[in-house]
């Protein structure tokens, strides 16, 4: 069988802005992706993806804080 035949979500923590891709990009740290995501959202005040490919962002644990924008 030659050809694709189906068009798939990206997982999450991956993204595509464009048409006719053969592939997904993974989010950079501090950003994250839901599947089927078109791009990558940053994670909101409190809230982190210290790794790249995240599909959620964690919470801070008391004492802790995250810095919005922060690079």
């Amino acid at each position: 069988v030659t050809g694709r035949s189906i068009c798939a979500d990206c997982a999450a923590g991956r993204f595509q802005p464009g048409r006719e891709a053969l592939s997904c990009h993974e989010c950079d740290a501090g950003l994250f992706a839901t599947a089927g995501a078109s791009t990558c959202i940053q994670c909101a005040a409190g809230r982190i993806a210290p790794d790249p490919g995240a599909g959620e962002c964690a919470i801070c644990f008391s004492g802790m804080a995250s810095i919005e924008n922060y690079t």
